[in-house]
């Protein structure tokens, strides 16, 4: 799974197109699904899981850059992100968890790819010093 990081938040994306180049040229309409499982059995997990579906469903816009990365070794940026369209649901009971899930669907200006974390970072600042 990719991991999505929002403001110091970091959410589990199901469908990222990561060997899809051609749906991450398209820039328009990618729709990221963030899937959340409550368990019952431990309050303070099903709270934390709560706060952190609240905390997606009260967005009203994105900032400009979102990253994602898989594991140590593949990372994406996307910048000049928009928020389009944001959904949330609940699903049905997975053994003793409930399960949620937010859909997020994005427009963005740039991507950038690489295997080097410092490089994506670097990219990411000077596009933004370039553009203020």
């Amino acid at each position: 799974m990719i991991q999505l990081t929002i403001s110091d938040n970091k959410f589990y994306v199901d469908n990222f197109p990561e060997k899809k180049t051609d749906l991450l040229k398209k820039k328009s309409g990618l729709k990221l699904t963030i899937p959340f499982y409550q368990s019952y059995q431990t309050p303070q997990e099903a709270q934390k899981v709560q706060e952190q579906i609240d905390y997606l469903k009260n967005l009203k816009e994105l900032p400009n850059y979102l990253m994602f990365h898989k594991s140590s070794r593949y990372f994406w940026g996307l910048g000049g992100c928009k928020l389009l369209n944001l959904t949330s649901k609940k699903l049905d009971h997975y053994y003793e968890f409930q399960r949620s899930e937010v859909t997020l669907t994005i427009s963005y200006d740039q991507v950038f790819g690489s295997s080097n974390l410092k490089l994506l970072n670097r990219t990411q600042k000077l596009d933004e010093l370039l553009n203020t």
